[in-house]
């Protein structure tokens, strides 16, 4: 699911989407961490992350994802 959001002061659009951590995880390259700052994805990250992943489904958990991108108006 997605949704497109403007915000005022910044005048910019981003999109916002949530979903399966499996699939979104593949069109991502970098997260916020947990200092707030914005971090490349590496591939030892992408393992940790797909380990998380499947150590919380083995349990029970539900896994989503909730991805941003800013976009241009005309996209």
């Amino acid at each position: 699911m997605s949704v497109i959001f403007y915000h005022p002061q910044k005048q910019r659009y981003y999109l916002f989407s949530k979903g399966a951590p499996e699939i979104l995880i593949e069109n991502c390259r970098y997260f916020i961490n947990k200092s707030a700052a914005v971090t490349e994805i590496t591939p030892t990250y992408r393992k940790e992350f797909e380990q998380t992943v499947s150590e919380f489904s083995q349990q029970s958990l539900r896994n989503i994802l909730l991805c941003y991108k800013e976009i241009s108006k005309e996209q």
